[in-house]
C-alpha cells in the first residue's frame, strides 16, 4: 500500500528536475563563445534569454569574466557597445529554487540591480536588490512558480553579469498517465474487495 501511496505522490506532485546553466557549455555539447549573443541556445532546457533598452529589444552577450568563466554580462556601451536596462529569462513552465551568481565588480557603492519574479499571469511575486559592490554574490529568489525574471539596471555608466544559473522545472503529469494510474487503483481496489468477500 505504501509503494502505491507513493507512487499516487510522485504522479500527482510531480518530480523537481535541476538545471544548471553556466554559460560556458551548451546543451548537448560544446562550447559557448565568449561575445556570443545570448538569445535561444539554452531552449531546449526551457530557458530562453533577452534584453531590453530603453523599451526596445537589443541584443547582449556573454563574456568571459576575470577567472576565465563566461556569464551573461550587461556590459556599458563603451566597452561592449551595447547594454540593456533590464535583461530577462523565460521559462517554458514554472520553476523553484531560482539562484544565480550575481558579478558587480565595478558596480558604483550604493548602485542597485532589481531581480524581479513574475508568475505565469504577469504578477510580481518577489523582489530581490543587490546595492554592494562585489564580485560573486549568490542571489535568490525564496518563491516558487516562477514563469519569469526581470533585471534591472537603468544606469549605463557600468556592468554587472549573472553566471551559474540553477532552478527546478516541476514535472507535471500527463493526462494519460492519470488515468492510468486511476484505472490501477480502481483495479487494485476492486482485487481487495472481491479477496475479502
Amino acid at each position: 500500500m505504501k509503494k502505491i501511496l507513493c507512487l499516487f505522490g510522485c504522479l500527482f506532485f510531480g518530480s523537481a528536475n535541476a538545471t544548471l546553466i553556466d554559460f560556458d557549455t551548451l546543451p548537448g555539447g560544446g562550447v559557448l563563445s565568449s561575445g556570443t549573443s545570448l538569445t535561444n541556445q539554452y531552449a531546449s532546457e526551457g530557458v530562453l534569454f533577452s534584453a531590453f533598452e530603453n523599451g526596445s529589444l537589443v541584443d547582449n552577450t556573454v563574456v568571459g569574466n576575470l577567472v576565465g568563466s563566461n556569464y551573461w554580462y550587461n556590459c556599458y556601451p563603451t566597452i561592449c557597445g551595447s547594454r540593456a536596462d533590464i535583461l530577462r529569462i523565460d521559462f517554458d513552465s514554472l520553476v523553484d529554487n531560482v539562484s544565480w551568481v550575481t558579478d558587480t565588480e565595478g558596480t558604483p557603492p550604493g548602485s542597485g540591480i532589481i531581480f524581479n519574479a513574475y508568475d505565469s499571469i504577469g504578477s510580481l511575486i518577489d523582489s530581490t536588490s543587490i546595492t554592494i559592490s562585489g564580485t560573486a554574490i549568490s542571489t535568490s529568489f525564496s518563491v516558487s512558480g516562477i514563469s519569469y525574471i526581470e533585471m534591472l539596471q537603468a544606469s549605463d555608466s557600468w556592468g554587472w553579469g549573472i553566471d551559474n544559473l540553477s532552478f527546478d522545472a516541476t514535472t507535471v503529469p500527463e493526462p494519460t498517465s492519470i488515468i492510468l494510474l486511476g484505472l490501477g487503483l480502481a483495479g487494485i481496489g476492486l482485487s481487495k474487495k472481491r479477496k475479502s468477500a
